[in-house]
């Protein structure tokens, strides 16, 4: 979420002429006047991806307990990985979406709750981070094997300060740039947790980090 935090703003400015009409890279015909939205996007745009990264998550660990209570069986360790998959699109087109999205059928699409299921979005997995994992790591982190997971966020965030700036496209600069902020302090917070918890265990940081 925080990295369309930071595309989605430039994607909708870099609208250009072309043979006399406007093409834009990113456009959402749906926002209408009168609807919450933010650069010209719903809001549960990026409530979305929480939604789905949740889902996939829950779905997941239902098929892990699925898992162990078959005894390990080895066609239930098979199956149940792309069956959480399909159960999770499933629920993503269930009234679920609608309710953690912009609280419907209680409240209509493109309505205040849009924001205040945003701002749920936001704040509770800070909470989830912060009073349930505060830091613990299972393994110190190895940056050989996980330097994608670190380098595509960073490059991808470089990239789109890089051409907001160029585009002059200032009225988004401040949403790029505080999620990319936001972004890093994440990414700091687990690579300094893998490497607490490798000096902890007395592990070459140099190897673990």
């Amino acid at each position: 979420m925080l990295q369309d935090l930071s595309l989605d703003p430039l994607a909708v400015s870099q609208v250009a002429s072309v043979a006399g009409d406007f093409s834009g890279r990113w456009q959402w015909l749906i926002v209408q006047p009168g609807m919450v939205s933010m650069f010209d996007e719903p809001l549960y745009n990026w409530s979305g991806w929480m939604l789905m990264v949740g889902l996939a998550v829950a779905t997941v660990y239902l098929g892990r307990w699925a898992f162990k209570k078959s005894n390990y069986n080895w066609k239930v360790g098979y199956l149940y990985p792309f069956g959480a998959g399909l159960l999770a699109l499933l629920l993503l087109f269930s009234p679920i979406s609608q309710f953690t999205l912009w609280l419907g059928p209680f409240f209509a699409q493109g309505s205040i709750s849009e924001l205040i299921m945003l701002l749920f979005w936001i704040i509770f997995p800070v909470i989830l981070l912060l009073v349930f994992w505060r830091g613990k790591m299972q393994k110190p982190i190895s940056l050989r094997e996980l330097w994608p997971v670190f380098g595509v966020f960073i490059i991808f965030h470089v990239s789109d300060i890089v051409f907001t700036i160029i585009g002059g496209y200032w009225n988004v600069l401040p949403m790029v740039l505080i999620s990319t902020v936001a972004t890093t302090i994440v990414l700091l917070a687990v690579y300094l947790s893998g490497r607490r918890l490798a000096l902890s265990q007395g592990t070459d940081v140099t190897l673990a980090i």
